[in-house]
């Protein structure tokens, strides 16, 4: 499939696995939409990738040549995600300013969040809307230049050109901003679990105001199913998947997914009431579920009854145009919130 010269692929470089998505800008209706030309998912090697540290860059580039060629995508520029470990996240309130002032005084709070000397970090920031004339919101986001060339290696060691780094939390905002516009007002947490960790983003007003990172993800469960059996991960990962085994029924589980969920639904309670703390009173009204966590028994059912709230398994592709004969409704469907950061990342633009 040959592409544009400005289209990006989005791909998403996980613990496990590297996914990817192909979408091109469409009209439908008069309104700005996309339709999704391709799709893909490879897994990695255990430990290829440890908390957010490639340790096996061969295995990684090695898998993304194979997920581009069963694409069969021509596209060679491409936006990928720095995972939470490997960037600083830090909201801040400084003066108004004129451009100038205001770089400066970015730089000064730089000094003050991070640990790092000013040459060896890549920073980026956005301005939060905000009614004072005085303060401005700014959000920074710091990560080091060696974190950054870790990721961007591997991608032009698979031949591809990686213009634009994002970072995870950001991606994963923007699929739900495209998908849930009438959402976007409200004050919503997205729960993205990944393989060893889980990224909490809460939002308002079309921003994300608040972004953490926990260690702890699905593989926390298998792990967890595997000492508590006996069994392979292998064995363990299929059992959390929903096979019934000899003497080892979804039933027997539960403990063990309540204890992962009730650790996710703490966390997600300590990040907006640190946020409350530090900006105001903040109440949720919905939270999202995405990331291979959405297909695991139960979490959804676990945060409802948790929280009282509304809760929805974010689907990245609600908004997108595809053609129901060349994708199957498993993949944009049900396995739908495991793409959602490459398709916050396909959806960015070259320079944009």
């Amino acid at each position: 499939m040959i592409g544009k010269k400005n289209d990006l692929l989005g791909i998403d470089i996980g613990a496990s696995s590297i996914k990817l998505v192909y979408l091109t800008p469409k009209k439908s209706k008069g309104k700005r939409t996309f339709e999704l030309k391709s799709i893909g998912m490879v897994p990695l090697p255990r430990e290829a990738i440890v908390e957010g540290t490639i340790m096996d860059a061969y295995a990684v580039s090695d898998a993304l040549m194979q997920l581009v060629t069963e694409a069969k995508v021509k596209v060679k520029n491409v936006a990928i995600a720095l995972p939470g470990h490997a960037v600083m996240v830090r909201r801040v309130m400084i003066s108004a300013a004129n451009p100038q002032e205001l770089e400066e005084n970015i730089n000064f709070e730089i000094k003050h969040n991070t640990p790092f000397k000013p040459e060896e970090v890549q920073v980026d920031y956005h301005v939060l809307p905000s009614e004072s004339g005085e303060q401005m919101e700014v959000i920074l986001v710091i990560a080091k230049k060696e974190k950054i060339g870790e990721f961007t290696s591997v991608v032009e060691q698979a031949g591809l050109n990686p213009v634009v780094v994002d970072i995870n939390a950001f991606a994963i905002y923007n699929a739900f901003e495209f998908n849930y516009e009438p959402f976007i007002s409200s004050v919503v947490a997205i729960v993205h679990v990944g393989a060893t960790s889980t990224e909490f983003v809460v939002a308002r007003d079309g921003a994300p105001l608040f972004v953490r990172t926990k260690e702890t993800g699905g593989d926390f469960i298998t792990e967890s199913i595997q000492k508590e059996f006996g069994v392979s991960f292998e064995k363990a990962e299929d059992l959390k998947k929903g096979e019934v085994s000899e003497g080892i029924t979804p039933d027997a589980l539960t403990s063990i997914y309540e204890m992962v969920y009730s650790d996710l639904a703490s966390e997600l309670t300590r990040t907006v009431e640190f946020f409350s703390g530090q900006f105001g009173v903040l109440e949720l009204e919905r939270i999202y579920i995405s990331g291979g966590g959405a297909l695991m028994q139960g979490i959804g059912d676990f945060f409802e009854n948790k929280f009282n709230l509304p809760v929805e398994f974010l689907n990245p592709f609600r908004n997108i145009i595809y053609n129901e004969k060349a994708f199957s409704r498993e993949i944009v469907e049900t396995n739908a919130p495991l793409f959602t950061v490459a398709t916050g990342l396909a959806m960015r633009s070259i320079g944009g």
